[in-house]
């Protein structure tokens, strides 16, 4: 007799996601996926890897979780659907000694990246074992991002070589018993109808009244005949730059996060607003679900007055303090609250453009465990001479507009960014002119974060 079926509701993240639903397109297309890389090294067999792969399957449920859509475009009833957990599909590819290891690395990610991974097909995770040499490995892992996040991921990497480790005998103790999506689920909906949470959600609807959402012209309507697949412009913010972003912060009692976004904020208010309303995400994980597996990050809008603000500085302070605000205030299902500040992103020749800084949480670099040593793969494509320029793979689907993405590599002096973008909507001339626009902002700001951003010699995008 077959394993039942369970099914719970969805959480806010999941009824989010609902809201972009365009069939099996878009999140629920078989591009929206996340793939990350890893060297391996030590001796390890296809079969120890494939062990410990079914084991992080049996593990986590959400890996083998389908949502379940009410009519195709609405969340309505719809809910999870939790099937028994079922292998994982792993490639193994068995590589020359004499290969160029960086190309083939870029290769092997980007094919993984841009082969399919149905939202039905179970489990929401493939994998790849690229073999070098008997003690040189590349794992690249994919995952659909309806059961996974950016912080998930990299828990679940960290679960894989301890599993691993299980394997070759190294640790006899079993792992902790993970935290379940679906007791999250639970969990948030007793805390979305508690007073703290109504009190969130009253100091959201103060913030947003009379917000719009930061929107771009596209170079393309809705609806045109292009083929809706997503386009990846990598750019690099230089050392120096780099240097003096951590210099600023310093000095304001800032984040990264904070001065990275007050530039984007300058770019965007070339759009002539006097305010601009940027989402961005935040973790969105409660205490006790630090490393639980599963979507959780909040659509978070920060709402900046640039009013007589005209130097980095100054919008630095209002980024610090809209920030600091909306961490005392995180909650799921904010656009829900008022739904006229999404507006601007329903017009035809409009979309909307996320802003994020991923610090690289649990990063594995170097790190032993068992008989095996870890390092992840951060970059792996070949920029051009200028640190610019569009990537040949097909990024991964996002859901609307476009995506701005700055990796904070702990290990390295330089900061890596990506725009992901809308093909049907963006020509790839126009992300490149937003991401060489952004950089130099950041450039001539940085440099003299107290001069009028109109009195510094800005490039053309």
């Amino acid at each position: 007799m077959p394993d039942p079926i369970t099914t719970c509701g969805l959480t806010a993240n999941q009824q989010f996601i609902c809201a972009y639903d365009d069939g099996d397109d878009g999140p629920f297309g078989p591009h929206y996926t996340i793939t990350h890389g890893w060297w391996v090294y030590g001796e390890v067999s296809v079969e120890e890897v494939q062990r410990a792969l079914d084991s992080l399957s049996r593990r986590h449920e959400v890996l083998n979780t389908i949502i379940r859509r009410a009519g195709g475009t609405t969340a309505g009833d719809a809910h999870q659907e939790i099937h028994p957990a079922r292998p994982v599909p792993l490639r193994v590819v068995q590589e020359s000694g004499d290969t160029d290891r960086d190309r083939s690395t870029a290769e092997h990610l980007a094919h993984a990246r841009n082969s399919p991974l149905p939202a039905t097909e179970l489990p929401l995770l493939r994998a790849t074992l690229v073999v070098f040499d008997p003690e040189t490995h590349l794992l690249v892992l994919t995952f659909h991002h309806l059961a996974v996040d950016g912080v998930a991921v990299r828990v679940l990497v960290r679960e894989l070589a301890d599993l691993l480790a299980r394997e070759q005998g190294h640790i006899s103790e079993p792992l902790p018993e993970p935290v379940p999506y679906r007791d999250y689920a639970t969990w948030e909906e007793k805390f979305l109808g508690s007073d703290t949470a109504e009190r969130h959600r009253e100091h959201w609807r103060r913030v947003l009244d009379g917000a719009r959402i930061q929107t771009w012209p596209t170079d393309m309507p809705r609806g045109s005949a292009r083929v809706k697949t997503t386009g990846t412009c990598r750019f690099t913010i230089d050392a120096e730059t780099t240097a003096r972003i951590h210099k600023t912060a310093k000095a304001h009692n800032a984040t990264l996060f904070m001065v990275c976004f007050a530039a984007y904020a300058l770019l965007c208010a070339e759009e002539g607003e006097p305010e601009v309303t940027v989402p961005t995400f935040s973790p969105g994980r409660p205490p006790g679900f630090e490393e639980t597996i599963g979507p959780f990050f909040n659509f978070t809008p920060l709402r900046i007055d640039l009013r007589g603000g005209h130097t980095l500085t100054e919008v630095i302070e209002r980024v610090r303090g809209a920030a600091l605000e909306a961490g005392e205030h995180d909650i799921p299902a904010i656009p829900a609250l008022v739904p006229e500040t999404m507006m601007p992103a329903m017009q035809s020749d409009r979309a909307t453009a996320v802003f994020q800084v991923f610090p690289f949480p649990h990063l594995l670099d170097h790190t032993r465990v068992g008989g095996l040593e870890f390092t992840e793969v951060r970059r792996w494509t070949t920029e051009s001479a200028d640190g610019l320029g569009n990537s040949d793979d097909q990024g991964a689907q996002i859901p609307d507009g476009c995506l701005w993405t700055l990796s904070l590599d702990p290990n390295m002096p330089d900061i890596a960014g990506t725009l992901d973008y809308r093909r049907d909507l963006f020509d790839p001339a126009t992300a490149n002119g937003l991401a060489r626009r952004y950089v130099d902002i950041l450039q001539q700001t940085t440099a003299s974060p107290d001069v009028p951003v109109e009195q510094l010699t800005l490039e053309d995008a």
